[in-house]
């Protein structure tokens, strides 16, 4: 058995555990949260360590903080991005060819399938909401800051992750006086993101493959 994949099997395995836990209950045990974190350190200990394995960790915790500090993030979601940003190779499967990192890829693509979620329920009145007109705001803004950190941690990215922030907190502005801050309230974001980690291991580079049919 590869040792290397571990870990990997480790984070999946808890985090089905902890996306059905959100599912019921809305809430997620501490040794749920403990577990992610267990298999995120565990990854780093098997993994070669670079450049990118360095970067990956620090963009996917700046931006999921940014929509945790903005209120549009849980904790928990927070928790099982960094996890995974840590845990995760930067390319470990096979027919992976998506010009960003893998951990990157399932934080966006997440954050495409709750705002396409929320376009689906758009009948029940969220679209009217403008709870899902900001979600789409927020999924543009964190897709811009993923795809220009591709191989590079210059000015332009911190200046994208500034305008983030700027964008975060003004659409939060919006929403205190326009309804729920949190624009995938209508979504369990935990479940989405194991579904988005799910179809990276099944079939290789999903994103790759919406981008190419776009």
């Amino acid at each position: 058995m590869d040792l290397a994949a571990l870990p990997a099997a480790l984070y999946t395995i808890v985090l089905a555990l902890a996306a059905g836990q959100d599912l019921r209950t809305g809430e997620i045990e501490e040794r749920l949260l403990r577990g992610l974190v267990l298999a995120g350190v565990a990854g780093a200990l098997v993994h070669s360590w670079d450049r990118t394995a360095v970067q990956v960790p620090l963009l996917v915790g700046v931006v999921a903080l940014l929509l945790n500090r903005g209120g549009w993030m849980g904790g928990a979601d927070l928790t099982a991005l960094v996890a995974l940003a840590v845990a995760a190779p930067a390319h470990p499967i096979p027919g992976y060819s998506t010009p960003l990192p893998f951990p990157v890829s399932v934080f966006l693509l997440a954050l495409l399938l709750a705002t396409g979620w929320l376009a689906v329920r758009g009948t029940t009145g969220v679209l009217r909401s403008g709870r899902w007109q900001r979600a789409v705001a927020i999924t543009v803004g964190v897709a811009v800051v993923l795809w220009s950190s591709y191989g590079s941690w210059d000015l332009l990215l911190l200046l994208d992750l500034l305008l983030l922030a700027l964008l975060v907190q003004y659409l939060g502005r919006l929403a205190e006086h326009g309804g729920a801050p949190d624009p995938w309230s209508e979504v369990r974001f935990l479940p989405v993101v194991l579904v988005s980690l799910l179809l990276h291991l099944a079939s290789g580079d999903p994103l790759g493959w919406f981008f190419g049919v776009i």
